[in-house]
């Protein structure tokens, strides 16, 4: 096992270009989304067609009494104009007593900011239905409120973007580390290391052992670095996170053994490897949230994608410092997916063998 384990690491040493690519390209992106999405104050273009500018005024003033938010008044033209140019990812259309988007591209910021008017919007409705103002609101009855800060989910945000990055591009590493599979059955080596003294144990232990480590070392020296650079805390439930950080590894090495397995050719998976990874973050909540996609078979499909576990389970440390029982459902799927993916890719590997 250590033979097969060592060979991979001296095989990485004379070519390492892959690997410090994709590490470089994690370091890019989510500095600069993760930034992006830390920067305090959301602005937020609206118009409204039915409202008089005075109560428009007042509710876009009313609208404006957080710091996370910066809404500005426009006109449905402008706004629509911008969004066409795609300089404007969305804006909001705001009515008495609804409200509504209109979006040109997907961003992170929607969800927050609707969440925000949502939570405004209801209390506006509950005014509006008991025939109340907001300054007699408080001497109608004495409440004492809780109010709700939305940094938090600023902060699910920020977590969701740079773990969610982070692993994308972790899966480019690792299956694209294991196209020295690909080669070695091109080239007869594969045949030769299953016909040689070595168990088959042992050869497919080094090999895992191999890919789930660089896999490991990139995410644990990414983290570390936007936790200097960033300024970004990933909590201090550590061993959750290196659990929660294992479990995706493991079942991404499967998933590259089973594409691996159905693959005639290194040029084939070069060119499925991308389409996986890219489709995965699609649908898995590494590039927008899943409440953007809509399609129920899409939302269904996305279950069998184990980067949308590992940012549940991630994000759920970082952000909501859960226990390890609330845990469970992820890790479990991501197991099962890792059983999965490993039997069928044993399964086709030793068929093309025989």
């Amino acid at each position: 096992m250590w033979t097969i384990f060592m060979m991979q690491w001296k095989r990485l040493f004379k070519q390492p270009f892959v690997v410090l690519t994709f590490f470089g390209l994690t370091l890019l992106f989510v500095t600069f989304l993760g930034q992006g999405q830390s920067s305090p104050g959301v602005t937020v273009q609206t118009y409204t067609t039915n409202l008089p500018n005075h109560a428009y005024e007042e509710l876009v003033e009313r609208l404006n009494r957080t710091d996370d938010f910066n809404f500005k008044i426009n006109d449905q033209e402008t706004v629509e104009g911008l969004i066409r140019n795609n300089r404007l990812s969305f804006a909001v259309q705001l009515e008495q007593d609804t409200y509504e988007f209109i979006v040109g591209q997907s961003s992170f910021s929607q969800p927050l900011t609707n969440q925000y008017l949502n939570e405004v919007y209801q209390e506006v409705r509950w005014l509006l239905a008991n025939d109340l103002t907001e300054d007699v609101l408080e001497t109608f009855v004495p409440l004492e409120v809780t109010s709700r800060d939305t940094s938090g989910s600023a902060i699910e945000f920020q977590a969701q973007v740079i773990v969610g990055m982070t692993l994308y591009f972790v899966m480019y590493t690792v299956l694209f580390q294991m196209m020295s599979i690909a080669e070695q059955k091109t080239d007869g080596t594969w045949e030769r290391m299953m016909l040689s003294p070595v168990s088959k144990f042992n050869i497919y232990s080094g090999l895992f052992l191999y890919y789930f480590l660089i896999g490991f070392i990139q995410v644990g020296v990414s983290f570390l670095i936007f936790t200097e650079w960033l300024g970004f805390s990933f909590g201090e439930q550590y061993s959750l996170l290196l659990l929660s950080i294992s479990f995706f590894l493991i079942s991404i090495v499967a998933l590259g053994l089973m594409l691996v397995s159905v693959v005639r050719t290194p040029q084939q998976l070069q060119a499925v490897i991308p389409i996986v990874a890219t489709a995965s973050a699609m649908l898995g909540g590494a590039f927008w949230p899943l409440e953007f996609v809509t399609q129920p078979w899409l939302l269904a499909f996305s279950r069998f994608i184990p980067i949308r576990y590992g940012i549940e389970s991630l994000s759920d440390v970082i952000v909501r410092s859960v226990a390890i029982n609330d845990l469970l459902v992820p890790y479990s799927l991501l197991l099962g997916l890792t059983i999965i993916f490993g039997g069928v890719g044993f399964y086709f590997i030793e068929k093309q063998r025989k």
